[in-house]
């Protein structure tokens, strides 16, 4: 039996200043998170078992792919503040990795 890669869980975000960040929001009453996170700009981050968080040198639209063990996400929390949340302008897939909660999501 030949393994397939995993579908990745895809968004699109929009910066509109260089220099200006993004963070992907854990869910901080689940454990399990250990993902990898391609920022769109050819920078990226692996392991990452909490809020994983990058800065851009240049405003744009970025596709941040995530891929590996990410059970939630949960915007509107400290972690993620309005001014993060508003950045993320779509979901282009979601991904076949085991979701184990929606609650607080978008």
């Amino acid at each position: 039996m030949t393994a397939r890669a995993q579908d990745a869980f895809i968004t699109t975000w929009k910066t509109s200043t260089a220099d200006e960040s993004i963070t992907i929001p854990i869910k901080p009453d689940l454990a399990g998170y250990n993902y990898s996170v391609d920022w769109g700009d050819g920078s990226t981050s692996t392991s990452q078992t909490g809020n994983a968080t990058h800065n851009y040198a240049a405003a744009g639209i970025y596709t941040v792919t995530i891929s590996g063990d990410f059970p939630a996400i949960q915007f509107g929390s400290a972690a993620s503040a309005d001014v993060n949340d508003q950045k993320l302008i779509t979901v282009e897939q979601w991904g076949d990795q085991v979701w184990q909660s929606m609650h607080q999501a978008f």
